[in-house]
């Protein structure tokens, strides 16, 4: 980029405290490039005997002698704590101590060789490819390989020096330890010896110092020591206390991955040197403080409001220190913390059936990437059968996505038993990051699963961490999309709606399946890298979640989260191995253009009027735009990130000068011939039926009328609608109290809730819960006798319950928990 016609003028400048400032045309040069404060042996400038086009010509050299470079200094000096360490007795004077003790290690190779014999063969094989020790110092070239040397084969190879009697892992883990440490500095790019690769390069030294402590001369251990506490130093001092020049982009953030890496360095090393290195304990404490901030403000729904495999590009640090630090003092952040509990679940609903890919919401890319071991421990830490077997299932299918497996070594327990999936939930609310998910089971890799997401940039804690501040906190949001009231949707092992993954160039509302407004997409979409709005925590929510075994209702609100709308409320209805139905209401402040988008790859077909069959092998979707008729609709090639991403096809329905509308489609799944669908709509309530059942959304609060029902629900649905002299089967109401049929009450309940009712062989199923945002309460359900069916048992969410039948109604006694209750 600085190639240009005509003469420059490049000046080079010896420092006199070390390194160079470079200059183009007397002004700087790219951040990263202006200053080597790393050092450097010489300037040199190659040239070519041979002309060639646009070649550099080198003319009026000038050299001018500075004043004495000053000696190099080692600026590591002692830091008081503030407060006294707590550190463990056993572990006291002792190395090894961050993840294991000598007395631990004859339960650990046992285990090793029996319960976990294929994580440590994983290990092994990936240990000895990590044996020699390079000369070339490659954890210098750039964050990645900082991460690989220190975080990846260091781990791997001095646990290995423990478990394993191959003397190699021995031998290997000290050689890369001194020949880390004889390093002059940890990281010489961008952040020097602060950044992610400075971190990872001192995190893997702590593992390596503890692991092969007794194998260190007296020599040796005081060089290490010495060399990690200047490491611990400046990280502390140029990085977490922002003395060196930079964006500072990690240091104002509790949830940034980033921030992850650092503490990793910061806190092992520490915990490693701590006794050793009297001078650290002001480190120490330093980092404990900052580990308690950071779990204060994680979100306590497991979520990540950058992407699934940025998760775990983080957690995989968050929680093995996080677990050094309660096994080293007496300081525990893991136990009874909510947003650790459920790291294993959220991941779990991330990954799509068949465990080979996950939803790629944010910067997130399709496959299950790595890193996930701790899953593990969070499951052990909490005795949690359910997301054992989650994480089993998800090791079996992509063993690969566990890596690094020396962790699955530590982490696993063998002696907790994995629940039954098939009481585990196929419905779940995430509601830091607003996304909720559906699917038909946890087995089947071709089941139908659906996401929704409706949330604010960075999520509701991270917000609230930002507006703790007099003046608002900047905070990370630069992986996050402008995708409220998005959705994808996944069937027979691929992607039937599909999102955006990751977006380098320019984060747009119209890669995603969401809507446009006269041509523009949500507020603060456009950058490469997203940053903080105004008001941005209150932009977009969830209003409705209801899940129930089989069936699914979402509904979020994105008014705000563009200019010109004063709604944009869409639901989301979900039929297990039938159909998805997405409905939007939609109030621009004045007439205007919106344009409905929805993107998959795979072959188009024409279906009908606003109706398209596509298909990927044996698979078909029938996309169905029941409502309005008339709309302009595009069917063409799209490619995201501002044509620099993947192409895919995408549909473009457009209404144009409206200031209200509906707008209904249906997704139907087929193997065979796709179920059709009908609109049935009004002006007032948007419905379609399919076969037998009739799906109602509400635009507001009263009274609302479809087919022969009326209903104060929220949303409807009447399962297997009969005819004249047929009764409903089953019913599904989101925030209701009412529901009657030809006149004649069917449901009615003492207070609001969502209810699913399915008679089934002499039983009768109901599914019972608060609406979002409510509170748990006791309820009583009046259900006419005709829609029971002479049912002579009857269960609430899964348990017994008693029932009195009177006057041509049942009258059944039920506690209506909130979602969160409902969760195993």
């Amino acid at each position: 980029g600085q190639v240009k016609a005509g003469w420059r003028k490049w000046t080079f400048t010896v420092l006199e405290d070390g390194g160079m400032e470079v200059l183009l045309d007397d002004r700087g040069v790219h951040y990263e490039s202006a200053e080597m404060p790393a050092g450097f042996t010489a300037v040199v400038i190659y040239g070519s005997k041979e002309a060639f086009p646009d070649a550099a010509v080198v003319d009026d050299i000038e050299v001018t002698l500075t004043g004495e470079i000053k000696p190099g200094v080692i600026e590591r000096k002692a830091l008081a704590g503030e407060f006294a360490i707590p550190f463990a007795r056993a572990c006291a004077g002792k190395h090894p101590r961050l993840f294991y003790t000598e007395d631990d290690l004859p339960a650990l190779k046992a285990r090793c060789a029996t319960t976990h014999k294929r994580f440590f063969d994983a290990a092994v094989q990936y240990g000895l490819a990590s044996l020699a020790v390079p000369e070339d110092e490659p954890w210098l070239n750039n964050d990645t390989d900082g991460q690989r040397w220190g975080w990846w084969k260091m781990p791997t190879i001095a646990f290995l020096a423990g478990v394993s009697d191959d003397p190699r892992y021995r031998e290997a883990t000290k050689g890369l330890l001194l020949a880390m440490c004889r390093s002059r500095h940890f990281q010489t790019q961008g952040e020097v010896d602060t950044g992610m690769g400075a971190a990872n390069v001192l995190a893997g030294c702590a593992i390596g110092y503890d692991a092969v402590y007794h194998d260190l001369t007296d020599e040796e251990r005081r060089f290490v020591q010495d060399k990690l506490w200047l490491q611990v130093h400046r990280l502390y001092d140029k990085g977490f206390q922002q003395n060196a020049p930079g964006a500072h982009y990690w240091q104002q953030d509790p949830q940034n991955n980033h921030l992850w890496h650092r503490m990793a360095g910061l806190l092992l090393a520490t915990l490693a040197l701590y006794g050793d290195v009297p001078e650290i304990d002001g480190y120490l404490d330093y980092a404990i403080r900052k580990a308690e901030e950071i779990v204060r403000w994680l979100p306590e729904d497991g979520s990540n409001h950058e992407a699934v495999g940025y998760q775990a590009f983080g957690t995989q640090y968050l929680v093995p220190w996080l677990y050094a630090l309660k096994r080293c003092t007496t300081v525990d952040l893991l136990t009874d913390q909510p947003g650790i509990r459920e790291l294993p679940h959220f991941r779990a609903h991330m990954v799509l059936p068949g465990g080979k890919q996950v939803w790629d919401y944010a910067d997130g890319g399709r496959d299950v990437g790595w890193f996930n071991h701790y899953h593990f421990l969070c499951a052990s830490l909490f005795g949690d059968g359910f997301a054992q077997a989650l994480h089993l299932a998800n090791y079996e299918a992509a063993p690969q996505s566990y890596d690094y497996q020396n962790w699955d070594c530590l982490f696993f327990d063998e002696k907790l038993q994995p629940a039954p999936l098939d009481g585990y939930p196929t419905w779940r609310y995430f509601p830091d990051v607003e996304i909720a998910t559906f699917r038909s089971n946890w087995t089947d890799p071709n089941a139908l699963a659906a996401f929704f997401k409706c949330g604010p940039y960075g999520g509701h804690a991270l917000n609230a961490y930002r507006e703790s501040f007099e003046k608002p906190q900047y905070v990370n949001v630069a992986h996050d999309h402008p995708d409220a009231n998005s959705f994808m949707l996944y069937w027979q092992g691929q992607f039937f709606a599909m999102d955006a993954s990751y977006a380098h160039a320019a984060k747009l509302t119209e890669d995603h399946n969401t809507i446009l407004v006269n041509g523009k997409g949500q507020v603060g979409e456009g950058q490469g890298w997203t940053q903080p709005i105004a008001d941005m925590g209150g932009r977009a929510h969830i209003t409705e979640f209801f899940g129930a075994p089989g069936y699914g209702v979402v509904q979020g609100e994105a008014g705000t989260s563009y200019e010109g709308l004063s709604q944009f409320t869409r639901t989301l209805v979900y039929v297990d191995g039938g159909y998805a139905l997405i409905h939007d209401h939609i109030v621009a402040r004045e007439p205007s253009t919106i344009d409905w988008l929805y993107h998959c790859d795979g072959e188009w077909t024409p279906a009908g009027e606003q109706a398209w069959d596509i298909t990927k092998g044996d698979a078909t979707v029938r996309l169905q735009i029941l409502y309005p008729s008339g709309l302009t609709c595009e069917v063409a090639d799209h490619t995201a990130d501002a044509g620099k991403g993947e192409t895919k096809k995408r549909l473009r329905a457009t209404a144009a000068g409206v200031t209200e509308t509906d707008i209904l489609a249906a997704l139907v799944p087929s193997t065979g011939q796709p179920r059709a669908f009908s609109d049935a709509g009004s002006a007032n309530d948007a419905f379609a039926v399919s076969g037998d059942d009739a799906v109602m959304v509400a635009h507001g609060p009263g009274t609302h009328r479809f087919e022969d029902a009326e209903t104060d629900a929220a949303v409807a649905m009447l399962l297997d609608l009969g005819t004249d002299d047929e009764p409903v089967d089953g019913v599904l109401l989101v925030n209701f109290t009412r529901l009657a049929c030809e006149g004649n009450l069917c449901v009615e309940s003492s207070a609001p809730t969502s209810l699913l009712l399915a008679p089934e062989q002499g039983k009768l199923r109901l599914w019972v819960a608060a609406p979002l945002g409510g509170e748990a309460h006791d309820v009583t359900f009046r259900l006419a006798d005709d829609l029971i069916r002479g049912a002579q048992r009857v269960t609430v969410n899964g348990q017994p319950a008693e029932f009195e039948a009177e006057g041509g109604y049942v009258t059944v006694d039920a506690y209506a928990p909130t979602w969160r209750e409902l969760l195993p």
